[in-house]
């Protein structure tokens, strides 16, 4: 006859008079005590890492549109203070040029199509902070842009020959700049279709001459003759008055 193995039930409980019971419970605690702990961290470095992208996003927010800000604000600087450029100072370096080779530095590989690069570097070494161009157009552009304030006044509208010495004298002034056309200066007037120079008085003007290159003083028929439109382009003040007083 098999023998019958008596059999005892449990509750489930850990008896409490068991000397090990403490310790377990307290591994049990700790463990749980870890485990909030870890949770309660990830859930700050989550916290954190959300508000460190909330503000890189506000700082680029801010700061992207901030340059064309920038540039507008400057803008309005430049015009509420405008450059001051005199014409005697562009007549001292048109004067101090005479006989040189001015036309260098805009990518010209002869300086027979030089003046409006020529005028460029003495423009600039008059002071007047512009790029400059080896095209007359472009020049013309630029000047009228700004930042420095200058006025045009129409000397010849005519396809006849030669230009009025006697209107040139009375409207233009040592110093002031003067550009001749083939075609209005709004169109592309290319190569020898325009020309650039300074007055310098007495139906006289400072160019580059495009047979060598060289920047001269000769009458103003020289160099604009031909030209159905020549202006004069002169320098102004804040107040809107000629530089030269």
């Amino acid at each position: 006859m098999p023998r019958k193995v008596a059999s005892k039930t449990f509750s489930g409980a850990i008896p409490t008079n068991n000397p090990n019971c403490s310790v377990i419970d307290l591994s049990i605690n700790k463990s749980m005590g870890d485990i909030k702990t870890m949770k309660a961290q990830s859930i700050n470095s989550k916290i954190h890492f959300r508000i460190c992208c909330l503000g890189l996003f506000c700082l680029f927010a801010v700061t992207i549109p901030a340059r064309p800000v920038a540039a507008k604000a400057k803008a309005l600087a430049d015009l509420n203070n405008p450059i001051k450029i005199t014409d005697d100072s562009v007549l001292g370096v048109a004067q101090a040029a005479l006989g040189k080779e001015m036309w260098f530095g805009y990518g010209l590989h002869t300086g027979k199509s030089g003046c409006a690069a020529a005028l460029s570097n003495v423009l600039r070494q008059a002071g007047l902070p512009y790029k400059g161009s080896a095209l007359v157009v472009l020049v013309r552009r630029q000047l009228l842009a700004g930042p420095v304030l200058v006025s045009e006044i129409a000397v010849k509208h005519s396809p006849e020959y030669g230009v009025d010495q006697a209107k040139l004298n009375q409207v233009a002034k040592p110093g002031d700049l003067i550009f001749g056309y083939m075609q209005p200066p709004e169109k592309s007037n290319t190569g020898g279709d325009a020309h650039c120079g300074v007055f310098a008085g007495a139906g006289e003007v400072y160019a580059n001459d495009w047979t060598d290159g060289i920047w001269k003083r000769d009458v103003v028929d020289r160099f604009f003759a031909w030209y159905k439109y020549v202006y004069v382009v002169r320098f102004l003040n804040a107040k809107g008055e000629g530089a030269r007083t």
